[in-house]
C-alpha cells in the first residue's frame, strides 16, 4: 500500500483545483459549498482546467 504524501504538497500556495460532473444536480451547492469554504480558510478553489493533483465531485449513484 502505498503511503498518501502529507496535504501540503498536493495543494502548494492554498490553492485546490477542481472539477464537477457537468450533470451533478447539486452542481450550484457544491460552488457555494465552495465559495463559503474560501470565505472563511486561506484556501482558494479554483476550476481545474490541466493540473495534476485535483478534486473530483462526481453523480454516480453506483459508488453509493
Amino acid at each position: 500500500m502505498a503511503a498518501t504524501p502529507p496535504a501540503f504538497t498536493r495543494w502548494p500556495s492554498g490553492q485546490v483545483f477542481y472539477t464537477i460532473d457537468s450533470g451533478h444536480p447539486l452542481q450550484s451547492a457544491i460552488i457555494q459549498s465552495l465559495q463559503y469554504a474560501e470565505s472563511v480558510t486561506p484556501i482558494q478553489y479554483i476550476p481545474r482546467t490541466n493540473q495534476p493533483n485535483y478534486v473530483e465531485f462526481i453523480y454516480d449513484l453506483s459508488r453509493s
